[in-house]
């Protein structure tokens, strides 16, 4: 049966590759499309994340450099396409950030968006932790076992760190949350 992939890929990859598409890649993928699509609609050429271009085009070359030798001694390929995955998001997000956010008004919307989806999950987490449910470990509950709520919440703490630190006026109930967020 054909898998459709050029013979470079199926070596890269195995015959036998399954993939599975996390809503994570599925998000990654659609934004990046509609990046793709609006910046030839509107003949703007795509932006670049400044400084961060070379360390993450790099980042990618060592990935593919990775796959290549993980290939020739027969790691597993999950594993490979397991870890890729998280290279390649890593290096995909700061380009679609650049192309995705161009005004100040724009800005404040996604940040907003943030800040409501970092209060869900903390409000989520907290009542999962008085609840008792979660993966117990050394005798405390893990509200959050996965790596994306995690790094959430913790881009959430450090961001009004970072904003308190810097003299930024915040908003009383950021203030109120980051704590709490830290907490969960």
């Amino acid at each position: 049966a054909s898998t459709g992939l050029p013979g470079w890929a199926l070596w890269l990859v195995g015959p036998a590759a399954r993939v599975d598409i996390t809503g994570e890649a599925m998000l990654a993928a659609c934004a990046a499309a509609g990046v793709v699509l609006e910046r030839s609609r509107t003949r703007k050429p795509i932006a670049t994340p400044g400084a961060l271009t070379l360390p993450l085009l790099l980042l990618g070359v060592a990935a593919l450099c990775g796959m290549i030798v993980g290939r020739s001694a027969n790691a597993s390929t999950v594993d490979m396409l397991n870890g890729l995955r998280s290279v390649l998001t890593l290096a995909l997000v700061p380009f679609l950030v650049v192309n995705l956010i161009e005004t100040r008004r724009e800005l404040e919307w996604v940040l907003g968006a943030a800040v409501a989806v970092v209060a869900v999950k903390t409000a989520f987490g907290g009542l999962a932790w008085v609840l008792g449910a979660g993966r117990v470990i050394e005798g405390t509950v893990l509200t959050y076992y996965a790596p994306l709520a995690n790094l959430l919440l913790l881009a959430f703490v450090l961001g009004v760190l970072a904003a308190r630190l810097r003299g930024a006026a915040l908003p009383r109930f950021v203030l109120w949350l980051a704590p709490l967020a830290l907490a969960v």
